[in-house]
């Protein structure tokens, strides 16, 4: 701390770093930085169709074998028997095709939104962290290295610009499908509800051991870069000193 660090005689601070994994107000703060609640809207409702229709798909090809040696009647519509002949696999293709379409206008629009909302949080991200910066007094550039401020503004940011909104994406993707497969678990195995139950469990203590380690980590790779980034800055500025000795 600055106290520690008067105390002791030294000018500049010791760089700080969380401990742990990350708060949950981390997370709402990424998400309102992405759009707020209208973002959480739509994104949901983009997911919800994308898994559905990806759900329908199956459904229309299980549907579609049933009709195998007979007609069968889909809300109100009545399709042909696969024995009628190769015209009565038209009606079967067009409503697959239809769905198959629609999934990936819903994956293309989801996936897109997820990418913008990334977006929109990394240039609050940066334009905070840039504000802040220009407005500090000259006391903060007296104690903190020209090296961690570099290292905020190259690996830091890149890290907020490409790993987070892709990790992000990813975690948004994952989490549909992990409803999409419980609700059509259970709707068909109702008992899979207690066993996803002890298996979700597990799940959750085997990731909780991870984020532990694998965030401490990650904390500590950033961390090291900034005294690199700081010896390499002092050199270049003393360059010419050098030469000139």
């Amino acid at each position: 701390t600055k106290t520690e660090n008067a105390y002791k005689g030294e000018i500049m601070t010791v760089e700080e770093r969380e401990h742990g994994v990350s708060s949950l107000g981390i997370w709402i703060l990424w998400f309102a930085y992405a759009g707020g609640f209208v973002f959480v809207i739509i994104q949901v409702i983009l997911m919800a169709c994308d898994r559905g229709s990806y759900v329908a798909i199956d459904w229309w090809l299980a549907t579609w074998t049933s009709a195998a040696e007979q007609s069968i009647t889909v809300f109100g519509r009545e399709f042909p028997s696969q024995t009628d002949g190769r015209f009565a696999q038209f009606q079967y293709l067009a409503v697959y095709a239809v769905l198959v379409v629609s999934m990936l206008v819903f994956l293309a629009a989801r996936s897109q939104w997820a990418v913008f909302g990334g977006i929109r949080a990394c240039e609050r991200v940066f334009s905070t962290m840039t504000r802040r910066v220009l407005h500090a007094p000259m006391s903060y550039f007296d104690t903190t290295p020209l090296g961690r401020i570099l290292n905020r503004f190259t690996f830091d940011t890149e890290q907020v610009d490409i790993t987070l909104s892709q990790f992000m994406s990813i975690f948004i993707i994952a989490c549909s499908w992990l409803v999409a497969g419980q609700v059509v678990m259970i709707a068909v195995v109702p008992f899979m509800a207690a066993v996803n139950v002890i298996v979700l469990f597990l799940y959750v203590l085997i990731l909780r051991h991870y984020r532990w380690s694998a965030a401490d980590l990650q904390r500590l790779d950033a961390v090291s870069r900034s005294p690199i980034q700081a010896s390499m800055n002092e050199g270049l500025d003393g360059s010419t000193t050098i030469r000139a000795f």
